[in-house]
């Protein structure tokens, strides 16, 4: 067979660009100025090259190397492309979208919850195989929300489809816009891990929404390439309904985690240039709620920050008792008066009793009823304590504070 190139290939490829610094070497070939080494070659006489010998072009190592790093550069920029499309159709609130877990702030409380989110990731592969989704609930501001974004914008950056929202974010964007409900539909259909945001909120919409999910799960998402992450702070709801054996989600769940509040070691780091009494002070009235404490402004006093941030109307935390109270409870009325008598220093049933002026048999089921869902705590001294009390000269009239040191 006699194949000349010459006959088939254009003129151009047998030209070779010459830039500024490549030379001909002894071998009577163009050598690169940069990387000296050859920008031409020889090929032998053959059938190919019309029985003669012919100098082509070649690639010499720095143009190899440049190639390489725009094929690599074109590839990242790709990947890029595809993370921004997956996080738009992550349905991610925008606050959430910066949650990392290296930017998590550990502690001894939260570190179980930690190590799970980091195991959850790495093991992402495993978890998908055997369909482990996880339960995250604890009283507003705990962190369900920013350890299940963390978990999803870890899975994002190795583009692993993820989806977080709530059921009423997706009603309220889809209702009358059908370009909306087909641009969420095809999100839900390709991701791989799906997070509900605020959970019990949706079943208090629509009280058939376990159900709904119970049996989108048992004929079709068990089957599928996906897994559910549940979020939620009505702790009322999830402890007597969603966890309650009588519910359509029961025995489904495959981890449950609570989200429990700073100790004070950890939370008073949100303070570092308060003096230990304001620390004891900030702590007593914000408590280990995450979110509560990232309200004050650290180079403010505690006094203007209580001012600023709890006292000043339309600010975060103006009403936030009257809202966890309704979010939770009936009668707020009734519990408001309860939580203020406590508030006034009534921390015994007798005074909180005499205070509010309730019926004894309803005020231990409204204290109950606040126990439960951690607005009130209730603390039992050691009956050691009690004896020395009863023996001491100045029981009833102490002017002491009982303190308890566990060891």
């Amino acid at each position: 067979m006699n194949l000349d190139l010459q006959k088939v290939l254009p003129a151009e490829a047998f030209e070779t660009e010459q830039n500024e610094g490549d030379y001909i070497g002894k071998d009577g070939l163009l050598y690169c100025g940069v990387c000296r080494t050859k920008k031409q070659t020889r090929l032998p006489a053959s059938d190919f090259t019309g029985g003669r010998e012919m100098i082509v072009p070649c690639i010499c190592k720095c143009k190899v190397e440049e190639n390489k790093r725009k094929e690599e550069e074109e590839k990242k920029r790709q990947e890029m492309q595809r993370l921004e499309r997956l996080k738009a159709s992550s349905l991610m609130d925008a606050k959430l979208k910066a949650a990392r877990l290296d930017g998590y702030q550990v502690d001894g409380d939260n570190q179980k919850i930690y190590n799970l989110a980091g195991n959850y990731v790495k093991r992402f592969d495993e978890m998908d195989e055997k369909r482990q989704g996880l339960l995250f609930w604890g009283t507003v501001g705990t962190g369900k929300s920013y350890t299940a974004a963390c978990i999803a914008n870890e899975l994002l950056n190795q583009m692993i489809p993820v989806v977080m929202t709530s059921f009423v974010k997706i009603l309220q964007n889809i209702q009358g816009n059908p370009d909306e409900e087909e641009r969420i539909m095809a999100g839900l259909n390709t991701t791989k891990l799906l997070i509900i945001d605020e959970f019990p909120y949706a079943c208090k919409v629509n009280e058939s929404i376990p159900s709904i999910l119970q049996v989108l799960w048992d004929e079709k998402l068990r089957h599928e390439n996906v897994m559910i992450i549940l979020c939620g702070s009505a702790m009322s709801f999830i402890e007597k309904e969603l966890l309650a054996e009588k519910n359509p989600l029961y025995g489904r769940t495959t981890g449950i985690y609570k989200m429990k509040p700073l100790p004070y070691t950890d939370a008073i780091r949100f303070f570092p240039n308060y003096s230990d009494e304001d620390k004891l002070l900030a702590y007593a009235i914000l408590g280990g709620i995450p979110h509560y404490l990232s309200q004050f402004d650290r180079n403010l006093s505690l006094e203007q920050n209580v001012k600023r941030n709890i006292l000043r109307k339309g600010c975060a935390l103006y009403n936030e008792v009257e809202f966890l109270l309704k979010q939770e409870l009936r009668e707020t009325a009734v519990y408001n008066t309860i939580v203020e008598a406590i508030a006034l220093g009534c921390n015994s049933f007798s005074e909180i009793l005499g205070k509010t002026q309730l019926e004894k048999s309803k005020l231990s089921v409204y204290l109950k009823n606040l126990i439960e869902i951690s607005i009130v705590e209730k603390e039992v001294l050691p009956q050691k304590v009690w004896v020395d009390c009863v023996n001491c000269p100045k029981f009833p009239d102490c002017d002491e504070t009982a303190v308890l040191l566990e060891i």
